[in-house]
């Protein structure tokens, strides 16, 4: 098993407790993304495992943007949800509804809460924040495989009103591509 991967999966077993205590959308992201660390067939087999198939390629392809994988629908507590994953190991989660202020506070407490060596920190968003959507970003660099991190980030609606609430994404990038996003001036 090669170092990165050794690493990631450290990094993955600290995460999945903390996500998994939050609300309805943070509990997909820790069961898909985290838990599957980004690697599709581990989602598709939690997702079989709770009955749902994936969507039709026209109708993922909302959720993967153009880019090759897999997409399905999820029901969740105030609306529908879905998870989508590309081929490059690109995880995300999508919410209709969401308690985005729960969200950001359950993230935001679980990049605190991992030890100082994974050197956790919010990060400059590499998603635009504009009149209808606000994002936020957190880096992780595991001591053992500080070539790459982890990367999420979460975009949130700024209107209760918006057809999707919250979106989570987790993907694992090389730690270079990040030196161009600055540190965040909000603390970690």
């Amino acid at each position: 098993m090669s170092s990165t991967l050794r690493a990631t999966l450290m990094v993955v077993s600290l995460l999945a407790p903390v996500v998994a205590q939050a609300e309805p959308l943070n509990d997909l992201f820790s069961a898909t993304c985290i838990a599957g660390n980004g690697q599709m067939a581990a989602v598709e087999a939690t997702l079989r495992s709770r009955g749902l198939g994936p969507l039709d390629a026209g109708v993922a392809d909302t959720f993967l943007h153009g880019k090759a994988g897999q997409a399905w629908a999820v029901p969740m507590t105030g609306g529908g949800g879905a998870v989508a994953v590309t081929e490059e190991g690109l995880c995300m989660v999508f919410a209709q509804r969401a308690d985005v202020a729960a969200v950001e506070k359950t993230l935001a407490g679980l990049v605190a809460s991992l030890p100082a060596a994974a050197n956790p920190r919010r990060v400059e968003s590499p998603s635009s924040t504009n009149a209808v959507m606000r994002s936020q970003s957190w880096a992780i660099t595991p001591p053992a495989a500080p070539e790459s991190s982890i990367l999420i980030t979460l975009s949130m609606a700024t209107s209760d009103a918006a057809p999707l609430q919250a979106m989570i994404s987790r993907a694992q990038v090389a730690t270079a591509e990040l030196r161009g996003l600055q540190p965040s001036a909000a603390d970690n």
